[in-house]
This record gives structure tokens, C-alpha cells and sequence, in this order.
């Protein structure tokens, strides 16, 4: 995980309980170029991942998606989390996260 203003990744038991505007990517904006983190979470042998943030159609979306494709079990916490929803934009990106298998909580259960 990569906390701003860090010098560089950092495990969970480094990290705080709340991480406000951090973004995880697993792929750069080009969406093929991969950061490194999917393999460096592996390596540290995390296997699930709870997202959240702005914006869900989009930026919390992407990372979900790259994180399944990643091979992660994901769960998008929801009440964390707004979308933008421009044009269908949220039941578009919601119809592809559960067609991906990510599953969606509220905070008090994640």
C-alpha cells in the first residue's frame, strides 16, 4: 500500500486504520503499464482487498477491476464510497464489478 507522503510502499501493520485520499492503482492510466503493487501485495501475501473512494464509476471502479483481474478477492466497501454517475456511468460500472466477482458491503461489515 502507498501512503502519500510516504517514502514507499508499506505493509499493513505499518500502515493507519484510515488512509483518507490515498489511491491504490494496479495499472497505470494507460490501463496496461502495471504499477507493481498487484506483485508486491502478493509477495507480502495479501489475497483480499476492501476499496473505497471517489469515484466509484470510475477511479474505485478501475482499481476493483484491476485487482480481480490481478487475481484479488475485492470487496468495495459502499457507504466509503460516491460515484459521479454521469450518463448510467454507476449501473454500468456496477453491472461490471459484479460480473467480476467484487463484492459490495457496507463499512460496519467490512
Amino acid at each position: 500500500m502507498f501512503i502519500p507522503g510516504g517514502s514507499g510502499p508499506t505493509t499493513a501493520s505499518k500502515a493507519p486504520r484510515v488512509l483518507p485520499s490515498t489511491q491504490i492503482w494496479t495499472l497505470e492510466a494507460d490501463r496496461r503499464t502495471s504499477t507493481g503493487l498487484a506483485g508486491f501485495l502478493k509477495e507480502k501475501g495479501f489475497r483480499k482487498l476492501f476499496v473505497c473512494g471517489l469515484a466509484t464509476d470510475f477511479c474505485v471502479a478501475w482499481t476493483a477491476l484491476d485487482a480481480r483481474t490481478a487475481g484479488f478477492d475485492i470487496t468495495l466497501v459502499e457507504d466509503a464510497s460516491r460515484a459521479i454517475d454521469l450518463d448510467g456511468s454507476l449501473v454500468r460500472a456496477r453491472a461490471d464489478l459484479h460480473a467480476a466477482g467484487v463484492r459490495f458491503q457496507p463499512a460496519a461489515v467490512a
